[in-house]
């Protein structure tokens, strides 16, 4: 189902609070996981030392 099909059953009356809620969670889950799970540490180049001051 997509975003049309979720609120056009919530207006009827067949999709309920409680999934409509755990659709939105879901979807929401998704989102802000895929920039976490894009990311990959790099190490930096043998030749180039790294310090902090």
């Amino acid at each position: 189902m997509d975003v049309l099909d979720h609120l056009g059953a919530m207006r009827e009356g067949k999709l309920s609070r409680r999934a409509f809620t755990r659709a939105l969670m879901a979807s929401g889950v998704a989102v802000a996981t895929v920039p976490v799970q894009a990311r990959r540490a790099m190490a930096a180049a043998e030749d180039q030392a790294t310090y902090f001051t």
